[in-house]
């Protein structure tokens, strides 16, 4: 007894799903967007390549975490952010400083999303992050803001006999 299973419709979609896993790749690729993913339970991370170019390691570079290359600026509360994120089991949206090995400071915005099983409780982390952070206007001020220094102190300036070279100056403050 022979039986024989027509598989065209599976090869079918494998083949698509080929198609579909090649164009995303070539997006991730021109775009300069990077994907990885962290074990919550083995707390170990996977990175594509695109995502180890952005913070300039290699793969045997990498010891599996990324925290030691945020800013020191930023390191709480870009932890904050993603754990808040996994603890809630939504969409996560940030926007953090790393260093890279050679010392320069990248502008990120990663999104990310945890994975839940059936069981309620998040078990895979996935984010991409890219190098290209879009604000809105009013973000751009507020950082734009940041780096203004305050005012100087008594930068008033007095005219009249208030005048620091006017000659009744003395007469009239000394009253």
């Amino acid at each position: 007894m022979v039986t024989l299973i027509d598989v065209t419709g599976h090869k079918e979609t494998e083949r698509s799903l080929q198609a579909a896993t090649k164009r995303m790749r070539l997006a991730a690729v021109a775009s300069g967007i990077g994907f990885w993913t962290r074990d919550l339970d083995t707390e170990i991370e996977e990175w594509d390549d695109q995502m180890l170019g952005t913070y300039g390691v290699g793969r045997e570079e990498f010891d599996g975490r990324w925290e030691p290359f945020l800013h020191p600026d930023d390191r709480e509360r870009a932890r904050e952010e993603a754990q808040r994120a996994i603890d809630e089991g939504r969409y996560g949206e940030y926007v953090f400083r790393i260093i890279r090995p050679d010392g320069t400071i990248r502008h990120l915005k990663g999104m990310s999303q945890a994975a839940i099983p059936s069981a309620g409780r998040p078990s895979i982390w996935a984010s991409i992050s890219n190098g290209v952070v879009d604000l809105s206007p009013f973000e751009f001020l507020d950082r734009l803001a940041d780096l203004v220094p305050p005012p100087r102190k008594h930068r008033h300036r007095y005219h009249g006999v208030f005048a620091p070279n006017r000659k009744l100056r003395r007469a009239v403050t000394s009253l």
